[in-house]
């Protein structure tokens, strides 16, 4: 986790709390940093966020607790969908996607991976489009070696 060198100087509130949804994701030292800054953490699991008309009037815990609240930020938790792992044998990179070369080849010979299945999270077109391309690239590359050698052995 990373934390700014003040928090002190928020462009919008100093009554911050971050809620982990039931999740232990934040240190013991991390909670002293934060509790230095007048920041506390709540990690009772979320039941709803109640409000009207759109806007957040407080968040209602699964034990029946409340807080109010009039803002905040979610962060998503990213899982990467990989249905197919099980017969590829490959392995995951730091972002939780398929670990790759920087021809998109994975372990496994002639699977290669690009785009989303190399991040599990947000990703962008042209990013995807880009690997998608080096892929085809490297797949050519490889089925044209494979085709010579095939013709280099039998001559």
């Amino acid at each position: 986790m990373r934390l700014c060198r003040d928090w002190r100087r928020t462009s919008w509130t100093n009554d911050l709390i971050i809620f982990t949804n039931g999740k232990e994701v934040i240190s013991l030292e991390e909670q002293e940093l934060l509790k230095s800054k007048g920041i506390s953490v709540n990690e009772k699991k979320i039941a709803a966020f109640i409000g009207e008309d759109g806007m957040l009037e407080k968040i209602q815990f699964e034990d029946e607790t409340s807080v109010l609240r009039e803002g905040g930020f979610i962060a998503t938790e990213w899982i990467h969908a990989d249905t197919f792992k099980s017969s590829l044998e490959y392995t995951l990179n730091e972002q939780g996607g398929i670990a790759t070369d920087s021809l998109q080849r994975t372990k496994t010979k002639g699977v290669f991976a690009c785009g989303d299945t190399r991040i599990a999270g947000p990703s962008q077109l042209i990013v995807a489009a880009g690997e998608g391309s080096m892929a085809a690239i490297s797949v050519i590359a490889a089925l044209t070696e494979e085709k010579f050698n095939q013709v280099k052995q039998h001559a």
